[in-house]
């Protein structure tokens, strides 16, 4: 028979056993999740910026804020950039992903037109517009 406050004194301690249980196992669970994003977040720390892709990717170093604009013969075609080669120039998954649906659907036929793409910052836009031609 059950008092109506609770349970009765002699269920407390399994009830309160299976509290500390279940509290530990979503601990665990949480440090578990803090450990992904620690990791995750030095891997971006050390993923080189657009700018030293660019640098790199043009073999000059940036002595200014952008450098020296790339020959016309270096920059990389819109339409013929690939997964890779817009990963290669700093972007993320996703940012790759938009744009190659964008270009691919006829949404994107021109460099003018990356403002359009969502998720890519103004300074991100500005840095492809110097590396990518039309």
């Amino acid at each position: 028979m059950r008092r109506r406050g609770g349970p009765l004194p002699a269920e407390q301690p399994a009830r309160l056993a299976a509290l500390v249980r279940d509290f530990e196992r979503a601990c665990a669970r949480y440090e578990r999740a803090i450990q992904a994003l620690d990791e995750s977040s030095a891997e971006l720390e050390q993923r080189p910026s657009a700018e030293e892709i660019v640098a790199d990717a043009v073999g000059d170093e940036a002595s200014s804020e952008h450098g020296p604009a790339p020959r016309a013969d270096d920059l990389l075609r819109l339409e013929d950039a690939g997964f890779d080669d817009l990963r290669s120039l700093g972007l993320s998954v996703t940012q790759a992903k938009r744009i190659l649906a964008l270009r691919d659907s006829g949404a994107l036929d021109s460099t003018a037109n990356l403002e359009s793409v969502p998720g890519l910052p103004a300074r991100q836009v500005a840095e492809l517009k110097r590396v990518l031609r039309d």
